[in-house]
C-alpha cells in the first residue's frame, strides 16, 4: 500500500457509511422550535456531533446513535426521526 491510501480507503468507507445511514436509517434530529440551546446535550454527546447554532443544537453526521441526549434535553426537542422523513432530510449536517 502507498503513503495516504489507507486514508483515502477510510475517507470513502466512512463516506459511504454516512450515506447509507443518510438514506437507510432514523436519526436524531433537534426541534428547532422546542430548543432553546441550553447545551445539555452537548455535555452528554460522546463523539461531540452537536453543536449549537444560531442559538439552536444541531446534531451532524459524528452521531452513534447513542441516545443519549434525547434522555437529557429539559425540553424534549431531539427525537429519533426515520431519515426519509422530511425532519430528516432537512437537517441541518456538517
Amino acid at each position: 500500500m502507498r503513503k495516504g491510501e489507507g486514508k483515502n480507503i477510510d475517507f470513502i468507507r466512512n463516506g459511504v457509511y454516512n450515506l447509507w445511514r443518510l438514506f437507510y436509517c432514523a436519526m436524531y434530529v433537534v426541534n428547532q422550535e422546542k430548543c432553546t440551546g441550553c447545551g445539555t446535550c452537548i455535555d452528554v454527546c460522546p463523539t461531540d456531533a452537536i453543536r449549537i447554532r444560531d442559538g439552536k443544537a444541531v446534531i451532524d453526521m459524528a452521531c452513534v446513535d447513542c441516545g443519549a441526549c434525547p434522555r437529557v434535553c429539559p425540553e424534549g426537542a431531539i427525537r429519533k426521526q426515520p431519515t426519509g422523513s422530511p425532519a430528516a432530510l432537512g437537517a441541518k449536517r456538517d
